[in-house]
């Protein structure tokens, strides 16, 4: 099995981001807030203006990497050395989330936490960020 040459810039956002480690219980505790959040919002418990500053509090923390394709989500993934099996269901499930996304006409990004595993490996946890301003350009 050969190697990839990956480019420049993108060895320099790898080193970058391998810079931002966060712990496991951090991220979940933002994916948890963050859908009790839209919970709340949606069962009409918060204001519109409540729903957005503390949608606010939760996305000001900053993820390791943020990714644009599929493609480039993938080079992510291989150049972390994940197995070939959980790339392709990663893949797959963000490709869905996207897509769907896009169909009702906005514009997607993959927001990328790395942290560090028991087995001392950098790991990532990848999530779909939907830009709810910004139209997707096919739409």
């Amino acid at each position: 099995m050969g190697t990839i040459d990956y480019p420049k810039d993108f060895i320099d956002r790898m080193e970058q981001a391998k810079k931002r480690l966060y712990a496991w219980p951090e991220i979940e505790d933002l994916v948890k807030n963050e859908q009790l959040l839209a919970g709340q919002f949606a069962y009409g418990k918060l204001s519109k203006e409540e729903f957005r500053k503390k949608l606010l509090e939760i996305k000001s923390k900053v993820p390791s990497m943020i990714v644009t394709s599929l493609v480039e989500l993938d080079a992510v993934m291989r150049c972390l050395k994940v197995g070939k099996d959980v790339r392709s269901k990663t893949l797959a499930d963000m490709e869905i989330k996207a897509q769907q996304s896009q169909d009702k006409g906005f514009a997607t990004r993959f927001s990328l936490w790395l942290y560090r595993s028991i087995t001392g490996n950098i790991m990532a946890y990848c999530g779909l960020q939907i830009n709810l301003k910004k139209k997707y350009k096919n739409k």
